[in-house]
């Protein structure tokens, strides 16, 4: 296990399979040294757990866990292409900004 697996593990993140596309694009493509993402929604089962606008449906703690959740649907969304192709994307600059600044994982 690697050192992102291994601090996913201590936080007690599963990243699970990407929620699919609500349309019609790939979730996840590879651009030179970048894995580009598309249409993160903070899909929780397959649904939008709430709707409306910071301030006033949605209070500011809860738009924080939906941006998690978009953050990790995205990764999700990276992991699963890195497995399809057979390919370590989680080694890509971008790929790694964003699992320092969720995770605090540097790599």
């Amino acid at each position: 296990m690697g050192r992102i697996d291994d601090r996913l593990a201590e936080l007690s993140i599963t990243l699970t399979d990407p929620p699919a596309p609500a349309g019609a694009y790939v979730p996840a493509i590879v651009d030179g040294d970048h894995v580009l993402t598309s249409g993160q929604l903070p899909l929780v089962d397959g649904a939008l757990p709430v709707t409306g606008h910071v301030g006033a449906e949605v209070d500011p703690e809860q738009a924080a866990d939906l941006a998690r959740t978009c953050a990790l649907n995205a990764l999700a969304a990276v992991d699963a292409w890195a497995a399809a192709s057979g390919t370590d994307a989680r080694a890509g600059t971008q790929v790694a900004a964003a699992l320092d600044a969720l995770l605090g994982v540097e790599i």
